[in-house]
């Protein structure tokens, strides 16, 4: 077998057990995600700004929405967190897919990031299947 898909074997039957993916049984090697921790970790998300650090980042000369993103993604980790760039590709990932990062709302000095309802309500319809199929219980958690 090749070694690099014993690996991703190896590495997909350990967030199996985890509980933080479903794998079928099947030879296909079918795999899809918890959807209860995806709504956890959207749920839980930090979508706050302070308005001059917003302010500042619009004003960069070669501003681009990425750099709005990111400076996102770097708020949901606590300074003591060991991050890599792994995690925040991942991070931001889940925020470009399901936050609305073109037009927060200004509440006092403060800008709130909103989450897109539409594709949240599509990760509980989600979640519901797989808790009726039993593949995961309920109360997933972000631990």
């Amino acid at each position: 077998m090749d070694k690099k898909l014993k690996e991703a074997i190896k590495v997909a039957k350990s967030l199996h057990k985890k509980k933080l993916i479903y794998m079928s049984d099947s030879i296909d090697l079918q795999i899809e995600p918890n959807y209860q921790v995806l709504v956890a970790i959207v749920e839980n998300l930090n979508l706050t700004i302070e308005k001059k650090f917003y302010d500042s980042i619009k004003e960069e000369e070669d501003y681009e929405e990425e750099d709005m993103l990111y400076e996102l993604t770097l708020l949901n980790f606590s300074e003591k967190d060991l991050i890599s760039e792994d995690d925040i590709e991942f991070m931001g990932t889940i925020i470009k897919e399901y936050v609305d990062i073109e037009d927060p709302i200004l509440i006092e000095d403060t800008y709130v990031f909103n989450i897109k309802l539409d594709k949240l309500q599509n990760l509980y319809e989600k979640a519901s299947k797989q808790i009726e199929e039993g593949k995961f219980k309920t109360g997933a958690s972000i631990e």
